[in-house]
């Protein structure tokens, strides 16, 4: 897409053909945000980064990372101007391990516990609920 002069995502990956015609003259969307949707999900809920409403811009954040059984792991990176936040999950034998990092202040919640922490990296357990 951003080869062919996308600006934004594009319902097809090939809106635009190597040769220059339309995928589709009657489907074809070059506006089309329902698939960015899957990135915000992934950020702030499956990996669980947000920003505190009184310190915005990342002064401060939360991170309360929701694991999937579905899914065997999900790592979920984001630079901010404050520097580098990293949510990671994995299934390890019957726990989920948890590895944050964070360079500012942060509330990290791992099943409804909050642990508040100050810039670092981070690693938890939880037994895996089925």
């Amino acid at each position: 897409q951003v080869t062919r002069g996308a600006t934004t995502v594009w319902e097809h990956w090939d809106g635009i053909m190597e040769d220059g015609d339309f995928w589709s003259a009657d489907m074809n969307s070059f506006n089309h945000y329902a698939y960015g949707a899957v990135k915000d999900w992934v950020y702030t809920v499956a990996a669980g980064i947000r920003t505190v409403e009184e310190a915005p811009g990342y002064a401060k954040v939360k991170i309360a990372p929701v694991p999937d059984s579905r899914l065997e792991w999900l790592k979920a990176d984001l630079d901010t101007r404050h520097g580098h936040i990293s949510s990671c999950w994995k299934k390890s034998d019957g726990y989920w391990r948890y590895e944050i990092t964070t360079p500012v202040e942060a509330d990290i919640i791992i099943n409804g516990r909050s642990h508040l922490v100050s810039a670092g990296s981070y690693y938890f357990y939880s037994p895996i609920k089925e």
